[in-house]
């Protein structure tokens, strides 16, 4: 194969970052040849739900704060158009809602909320979220809303008008430190990201360790980005013998030794964005107290409240500039880059 500079490879991971602006292609063709990447696996189900999800998704509600000057900083209550129903859209559905009828759906429900004192003491030391709202699900998950208070009818309100609202919510599970159930979930993210978002990214490296250096035979690190081949694994870069070749590497035998581990940690994300629509998601696995913890997230990106001098169309002008050049770079970039970028998309789908 043709020579792979290590600054192409290095433009090539800019690249992925910058595009995460960009509506996914999933088809993608370099000098000659084809290539599909953010190719969903059908084996693959969608992550299954967690039995508390709201009657209608929370852009669907109506309210006379809702529109350009309130307090959403674009459009409101647009989100990506799908069919596709997983855990992740679950929580999506909990965004923009008012924290009044957050509460009266978990009486409804006969949830418990769970105080701060108990989440402080229950997620000690780690990143999960340790301040109210939060209701226990089950003995061994929970749900919890971040609340954000936003001015009722725009930003400058005389009468100081304001409401709380659902800007992000997170599902919350304890589980069994299993290697193979663990990388299920990644996967599955991975999968539900393509069928939601544009680029979903799974990486998969303890908090603590130091990364083994790129020569090493077995990484202790692995990302799954623009394709997943949970037959083959990790694709990795290897110069022994003095040729650059790829070689696969079970996914299983990097995650196992380290799942082992104190620091173990895997982060998911993956984000649906336009102009006027944002929404990202997470996956977080990390252990706290000596157990294995799951954290989903869902993240409204643009409910705020306007900043001074801005408007609807201004925004809309600018944020449609910003992409038209962000294209434009990706594309001069794929096409100054087209014969290495193909010798090494050959390479990794052979």
């Amino acid at each position: 194969m043709k020579k792979l500079n290590p600054l192409l490879i290095a433009l090539i991971a800019t690249v992925a970052i910058n595009a995460s602006a960009q509506k996914a292609t999933k088809k993608v063709t370099y000098n000659k040849t084809a290539f599909t990447l953010y190719s969903p696996i059908a084996s693959l189900e969608p992550t299954q739900g967690f039995n508390f999800a709201p009657p209608t998704s929370g852009v669907t509600l109506k309210s006379s704060h809702y529109g350009a000057g309130t307090y959403y900083q674009y459009a409101p209550g647009k989100t990506y158009s799908t069919n596709y129903k997983c855990l992740l859209t679950e929580l999506r559905d909990w965004l923009y809602y008012p924290v009044n009828k957050v509460r009266e759906l978990a009486a409804q429900k006969g949830l418990k909320e769970v105080d701060e004192k108990a989440l402080k003491k229950m997620f000690k030391n780690s990143n999960l979220p340790q301040t109210p709202l939060c209701y226990q699900l089950n003995d061994n998950s929970w749900i919890h809303f971040t609340i954000e208070t936003l001015c009722s009818t725009g930003p400058y309100n005389s009468a100081g008008q304001s409401d709380d609202y659902v800007i992000e919510v997170a599902y919350i599970e304890k589980i069994e430190e299993d290697a193979n159930a663990v990388l299920d979930r990644l996967y599955r993210f991975w999968n539900d990201g393509v069928y939601l978002t544009d680029h979903p990214t799974v990486i998969q490296r303890n908090s603590k360790t130091q990364p083994t250096p790129p020569s090493a035979p077995l990484p202790n690190l692995f990302a799954i980005n623009e394709y997943l081949r949970p037959d083959k694994g990790y694709s990795k870069l290897s110069f022994e013998g003095g040729k650059p070749e790829y070689v696969w590497i079970n996914h299983l035998k990097i995650l196992e030794p380290n799942l082992a581990k104190a620091d173990f940690s895997a982060e998911c994300s993956a984000t649906h964005q336009e102009v006027d629509a944002s929404c990202s998601y997470f996956l977080t696995i990390k252990k706290s107290n000596k157990a294995l913890y799951t954290q989903y997230r869902a993240t409204a990106n643009m409910v705020r409240n306007l900043e001074p001098g801005t408007s609807w169309a201004t925004h809309i002008k600018q944020e449609t500039q910003n992409k038209k050049l962000a294209n434009d770079a990706i594309a001069k970039a794929n096409k100054e880059n087209a014969v290495a970028l193909e010798a090494m998309y050959k390479e990794i789908f052979k």
